[in-house]
């Protein structure tokens, strides 16, 4: 082995590594002699046909090892280097208010929900709503959530008379009160035309 091909090993060797450092592959004990076999047994197949003056064939092999390598690595070295997926909770949770609305918490520890952009155009004291201030302004709001209410109810089930979460207890016994709202929407809860109990959030 001349001078030139352990220059050529020792270039394609750094330059491996540093592909895989780019790409964040763990690099393990047993990668590093693979790849070093690997380097060593191109480089010099590859120089040997190169110095017989056989470009082509050098250029061929060059790619069929390259092709076989990568195969192999990827093979054997797949368990060291595949990812978990991160956990993901299912069924995803469903927006506490409806769509285009925000929640609001107001002194008293009531949450609110209010269409801060009068998506739905609602009007104060109609079908169900209630009136917070906010910022000295009277907005149309859904109470969603009334804490020194039903204290001791844990679920929509004890919640009886609907006073702890007013909003999901409308949706469930009288829903014309909610739904009759233009354009009001509530991914996973109200299409529009039909509603999911189950999906009812309760903060």
């Amino acid at each position: 082995m001349d001078a030139q091909t352990v220059v050529l090993i020792i270039i394609a060797f750094i330059f491996g590594l540093y592909i895989l450092s780019a790409a964040k592959v763990k690099i393990s004990f047993w990668m590093i002699i693979y790849i070093v076999v690997c380097v060593v047994t191109a480089t010099t197949s590859v120089n040997f046909l190169l110095q017989r003056g056989q470009q082509i064939a050098a250029m061929i092999l060059l790619v069929l090892l390259i092709l076989i390598y990568i195969f192999y690595g990827m093979k054997w070295f797949k368990k060291e280097n595949a990812q978990t997926p991160g956990t993901i909770q299912w069924p995803p949770i469903v927006n506490m208010c409806p769509d285009f609305m925000v929640s609001w918490t107001g002194p008293d520890g009531k949450i609110y929900c209010y269409d801060s952009s009068n998506i739905y155009n609602l009007s104060v004291g109609s079908n169900g709503l209630d009136t917070v201030t906010i910022n000295g302004t009277s907005k149309p709001a859904y109470l969603i959530k009334n804490p020194s209410a039903n204290t001791a109810a844990k679920d929509l089930t004890a919640d009886t008379n609907g006073a702890r979460w007013p909003l999901a207890d409308k949706l469930l016994h009288t829903p014309q009160t909610v739904t009759t709202n233009s354009y009001l929407r509530w991914e996973g809860v109200w299409d529009g035309s039909n509603k999911t109990e189950k999906n009812i959030p309760v903060p």
